[in-house]
């Protein structure tokens, strides 16, 4: 299967790679539940570190193998690690908000600033003057989220997805979960329906079922991404199959 994969990246037009919490270090974390900001600084100071080496490995090992290709990554995750890899963040978008930015309640992008981890503890006792609002991470949440920080990338997605009709496509979903269907599972399947040159690959370490709709173009791996290609040796490896 391993094999299989590779060679079917090889051989594609286009590459869509969603990726799921299997690759976030604040795995198994309600954003939802209503947290004081020293809650949320020991979450991204704490959780990151101990799982943060083997993700890193696996964005670089995703970098070598999508270098060179036409691609396109959403990702639920927002941790920010796919940033520090090499794969292109023009290529990237993230809806669900990222760990190094704030947000208050202004509107647009006022309402958003960068928030690198030495700022967590001056940031924490911060109120917005035009607002009132104390500062919070921005990431989604039912309460309130701000959703510009990533909608400029989300145009370039959708604009990008437009491109992929009637073109060889791979689609890679990645650790994805139940959480965001919306965002990755069913749109995905629905992309693989419509595009008859489509092959899609799930692989996922505890949710791999597939739709019987996609049965003769979707495979699934029963195995987490990191496991699945930690046998990948450069990008060589793919130029000659």
């Amino acid at each position: 299967m391993y094999q299989d994969v590779l060679t079917q990246i090889n051989e594609s037009q286009m590459i869509l790679v969603g990726i799921g919490n299997e690759l976030s270090c604040y795995h198994g974390i309600d954003w939802n539940v209503e947290k004081e900001f020293s809650d949320w600084k020991e979450i991204f100071l704490t959780n990151e570190e101990s799982s943060q080496n083997e993700i890193q490995g696996f964005y670089k090992i995703l970098s070598d193998i999508l270098n060179g290709k036409n691609y396109f990554i959403i990702t639920t995750n927002v941790d920010d690690l796919i940033y520090e890899s090499g794969l292109k963040p023009e290529r990237i978008v993230a809806p669900c908000g990222s760990k190094n930015r704030l947000q208050c309640r202004c509107e647009g992008e006022d309402g958003l600033i960068k928030t690198p981890k030495q700022y967590y503890d001056a940031a924490s006792a911060c109120i917005c003057e035009k607002c009132g609002y104390a500062y919070e991470p921005n990431i989604y949440n039912k309460n309130y989220y701000n959703e510009n920080g990533y909608l400029k990338q989300w145009h370039l997605y959708n604009k990008w997805l437009q491109g992929t009709l009637n073109r060889k496509l791979t689609i890679l979903e990645l650790g994805c979960d139940f959480s965001f269907m919306s965002l990755i599972r069913l749109p995905f399947e629905k992309i693989a329906l419509i595009n008859q040159k489509s092959f899609y690959y799930r692989i996922n370490g505890h949710f791999p079922q597939i739709t019987g709709e996609l049965k003769e173009k979707m495979k699934s791996v029963f195995c987490t991404p990191q496991e699945f290609f930690k046998k990948f040796k450069g990008s060589r490896e793919i130029q000659e199959l």
